[in-house]
């Protein structure tokens, strides 16, 4: 694990301190899972807009068996 310094705002810090009494986690484990959290939500997003930019990248040119000629010499 690698330490990380955050600031919180003071409404942030007091919903935090609450979460640990109740739960009985520390805060450090709540940001943790938070941080996870929003990781895992923004994955499919991130997929999304990287297949997104990719969208029309084979040349007006080339059809459907371009890209089968080129799968099969991908395949091993």
């Amino acid at each position: 694990m690698k330490r990380t310094q955050i600031y919180l705002t003071n409404q942030e810090h007091q919903r935090l301190n609450a979460l640990a009494k109740i739960t009985g986690k520390k805060k450090s484990a709540l940001i943790r899972d938070a941080v996870d959290s929003y990781l895992e939500m923004i994955k499919d997003t991130q997929r999304d807009m990287i297949l997104a930019e990719a969208k029309g990248s084979w040349g007006a040119g080339e059809t459907g068996e371009t890209v089968k000629g080129l799968r099969k010499s991908w395949d091993r």
